[in-house]
Parts: C-alpha cells; structure tokens; sequence
C-alpha cells in the first residue's frame, strides 16, 4: 500500500515538474518567494488550547526552504516534536505559468489525509505579495467542512512569523498554532 502511494505520488510530481519544464525560466514570481524563504530556520512554536492540553503547550523544531528543480519548485522541510511525538513534513511548491498562480502539496507522517495530488491542484490556493505567503485549503474531515489559513508574515533576512488557524463551516476561527522563527546560525540566505 505505501509502495503504491509513493509511486503516485512521484508519478503525480514528475507530471507537474514534466508541465514546467518548457519554461525558459522560473517566473519572478517563483523566484521572489524562493529568495524570501529559501534557508535553515530554527522554530520556537506555541500551540493554541486543545483538549488534551487545554493551556496550550510549546515546542521548538527546524524548518528548511530551498529551490529545487531548477528553480521551478520550492521545497519545505520541516520537523517538530509535540511531547513524545516526532512530526516530518516535506512541501514542494510550484507556479503554474497558464493559471498564474501558486500550488503546493505536503506530505507528512502525522495526518492521514495530506500529501492529496488531486486536494493541491483544486481545494488549496496560495498567494504571495512580496511580504506574506498564505495558504487556503477547503478540508472535508468526518464529514464536516472547515477551511484552513496559513500564512508566513513579517519576513525578514533573519525572521518571520508563521500562524495556522482553522474556521469550521459556520463557526469561529480558532488559532492553532503560532511560530516564530529566526534564521540558523549559518543558515545562508
């Protein structure tokens, strides 16, 4: 089973890498993200109340931007530690030249319903300003509808700050998380 879903989603990943490659060039919009993020950081993460902790609980973990595929692709690696537990993710994220716009996809071993192929393309919209990168995504999880946020502020050459809030279908916005990060020490820009 996991072999099968590996191999789709390399397969899915070499289709959108295969669509980029008759580009000249990565787009300046590619570009301008890629030089904003691109670097080893080092996080310090608070998490909202939860039922299992409901004062909220703190962390510390790693995050790594770097360009990929010739520049067409950003790739994300992250890593963090909630109590006992380890959580991997790895992200790429690449502009579509015929849509103008951002797409992404994580994979990760703690959520069961990410590293979806179809879910990037049509339920996750990503905007970058020049000053803030921000993720949309429509969730459907048991059945019930809510709609995540997730953006990257106040970027510096040596900080930013990243926040995750979730709105159920009808309901509050609840913060989920908030990270503060600073750029290794060596982590090139």
């Amino acid at each position: 089973m996991k072999s099968s879903v590996r191999i789709l989603v390399m397969s899915s990943l070499l289709f959108v890498c295969w669509g980029l490659v008759n580009a000249q060039e990565p787009s300046q919009e590619m570009k301008d993200l890629t030089k904003a993020l691109s670097g080893e950081w080092i996080l310090n993460v608070k998490v909202g109340p939860t039922s299992s902790s409901p004062n909220g609980s703190e962390s510390t973990g790693t995050e790594s931007w770097r360009s990929g595929s010739g520049g067409f692709t950003l790739l994300e690696e992250e890593h963090l530690r909630f109590g006992k537990q380890d959580m991997f993710m790895t992200a790429v994220v690449w502009w579509d030249p015929q849509t103008k716009s951002f797409h992404g996809m994580e994979c990760q071993n703690v959520l069961p319903y990410v590293c979806d192929v179809k879910g990037s393309l049509n339920d996750i919209t990503m905007n970058w300003d020049g000053k803030e990168f921000v993720i949309d995504e429509k969730e459907v999880h048991g059945g019930k509808k809510s709609m995540w946020h997730e953006s990257w502020s106040s970027i510096t050459s040596s900080s930013f700050k990243q926040t995750g809030d979730s709105t159920a279908e009808g309901g509050s916005t609840k913060r989920l998380f908030t990270i503060e990060a600073t750029r290794a020490a060596g982590g090139s820009k």
